[in-house]
């Protein structure tokens, strides 16, 4: 019991002051765009400014460099010193929580839960697959040309496995116990902040009632398998789909300063470019906030420039900006595998490292052949539509979809039987489904495996609920979704504090497989298990 009381303060104290760092990085943008935060939104806004920032600069430091010690100190020291810039900001903000202890009380109880939960065993299979290797490439290496020849899978290319690679310092092999633990906090935490806003009903936003109507995703995005004790590349794609959508019902909702109003649409194209970085089935949510960007920044939401050029300039600056990110990820793609769209063969550049071609495709009709129908031949399911009834079956047997479909029938009884009905007037209310129904579409289309949807399925779920609601009555609102908290409890059969599934003798170490070292033809020395 000590000893797992021991690896929670452990877990708690390294997002504590990752959850510094990375907001501190966060501050120096608000900083350069003349933002003080002041908002509760505005904080979530800089760890998550941040943590895209993190992403972009370690994808820049593995071309050359291994993410070693020296890249957690540089970037540790970075957001240190957005913190002592924003001092006074961040002492308003300790001020405002010590005159809020029931809040704290949550938040800590939230903390110390998820830790519980983030120390358990890794039971997700990809994370022993290829996740974990990838790390440790990762730490050992800058980015290793052509090794995806290797295994297809340490080609996929995902920066957030680099963003789990700073985590295994000073420790190693606890990323798995951290990565997707602090972004699932930092999106818990906004919950929670909303929550408080909706019970006080003072300044509940559209956002705020999102956020709380998607608090049973997050919790059975940590009850259910993978959850946080992994290097799941399905935790992070779930996680920004939601905080990027929150942010979008701000950026079209809500009364904005015009430094905020640009940093929105800036944030928002970063958190895009990050998650198809992070993984690249992200790409249909990423093209939906994209085009919010690109409409709301050329003033057909809100015209913020006094001339239309101007805007389109800013938009186009934007688009760069965006731009830069994918070149440099298809460059690391090149790098591993010689495509810049792997698993698609769609491109290839002819580069001695080259992974071939037939094995290239041969992945990609795995991944869309195992989405469909898992154990069947890929070759028999990709080519024909007789897998979508057991799909479809199997789909809607799974809790993390019927329960959103659920929220979202519960919001059409509501527009069904109300007596003067609220159609969609304006782009603007309609504007938080954009993303998420491409991406659906896109999910639909391509490899339609429940995990891979992210968090497309609630939003539109819990979008509905908010056009039905939003002439009634605020608690009404929020006793239906406390209600929805308490049928996804019943339906999983865990109450709000249970124990992680590990016992609380002891902790769970990752073994050590035995390795050998060879060589390859280019003199590069390299372990492989014994």
């Amino acid at each position: 019991m000590l000893i797992l009381i021991g690896q929670m303060i452990v877990i708690i104290l390294h997002w504590s002051v990752w959850l510094c760092c990375i907001s501190g990085i966060g501050l120096l943008v608000l900083r350069a765009m003349h933002l003080t935060p002041t908002q509760a939104w505005h904080w979530a806004s800089a760890f998550w400014g941040g943590w895209t920032l993190v992403v972009l600069m370690l994808q820049l430091w593995h071309l050359v460099l291994p993410i070693n010690a020296v890249a957690v100190v540089g970037l540790m020291g970075i957001g240190l010193s957005g913190i002592l810039l924003q001092r006074q900001a961040v002492a308003d903000l300790g001020q405002s929580l010590w005159a809020a202890p029931r809040t704290v009380g949550m938040a800590a109880m939230v903390l110390v839960w998820l830790a519980n939960h983030a120390a358990g065993a890794v039971t997700d299979y990809d994370t022993g697959l290829y996740h974990y290797q990838s790390v440790r490439w990762a730490t050992d290496y800058a980015l290793v040309p052509g090794l995806g020849n290797l295994h297809e899978r340490l080609a996929f290319n995902s920066a957030h496995l680099l963003y789990a690679a700073l985590f295994e310092y000073p420790r190693a092999n606890h990323a798995h116990q951290l990565a997707n633990g602090l972004m699932v906090l930092a999106l818990a935490l906004q919950v929670l902040a909303a929550a408080r806003a909706i019970h006080k009903q003072q300044d509940a936003t559209h956002a705020d009632l999102l956020l709380v109507l998607l608090a049973a995703g997050v919790l059975l995005l940590v009850i259910l398998p993978p959850g946080i004790a992994s290097l799941s590349t399905d935790v992070p794609i779930f996680v920004l789909g939601s905080v990027s959508s929150a942010f979008v019902a701000i950026l079209l909702h809500q009364p904005l300063q015009s430094n905020e109003y640009h940093w929105l649409l800036w944030l928002l194209l970063t958190l895009a470019a990050a998650g198809v970085a992070a993984k690249l089935s992200f790409i249909g949510f990423a093209t939906g906030l994209v085009f919010i960007v690109c409409i709301a920044g050329g003033g057909l939401w809100r015209i913020e420039q006094p001339h239309l050029s101007l805007a389109i300039r800013e938009v186009g600056t934007m688009l760069g900006w965006v731009g830069l990110w994918a070149s440099l990820w298809m460059l690391r793609s090149v790098g591993l595998s010689g495509y810049p769209l792997f698993p698609s063969d769609s491109v290839a550049v002819p580069v001695a490292w080259q992974i071939p071609a037939a094995a290239v495709a041969r992945e990609a009709a795995y991944i869309r052949g195992w989405a469909r129908a898992p154990g069947l031949p890929s070759d028999a399911v990709i080519h024909s539509w007789q897998w979508l009834g057991a799909w479809l079956h199997g789909t809607l047997r799974a809790v993390v979809v019927w329960v959103p479909l659920a929220l979202g029938g519960y919001g059409l009884v509501l527009l069904w039987i109300a007596p003067h009905p609220t159609p969609v007037r304006n782009w603007r209310s309609a504007g938080i489904l954009l993303a998420p129904v491409i991406s659906l579409i896109f999910w639909f289309l391509n490899a339609p495996a429940v995990r891979f949807a992210g968090a497309a399925i609630w939003l539109i779920a819990a979008s509905i609920l908010l056009h039905a609601t939003r002439h009634r009555p605020r608690h009404g609102l929020f006793l239906a979704a406390a209600t929805l908290l308490i049928v996804s409890l019943v339906a999983w059969g865990q109450g709000p504090f249970a124990v992680a599934p590990h016992p609380l003798t002891g902790r769970y170490v990752l073994p050590n497989p035995p390795l050998r070292s060879v060589s390859n033809q280019h003199g590069t020395r390299i372990s492989v298990p014994a």
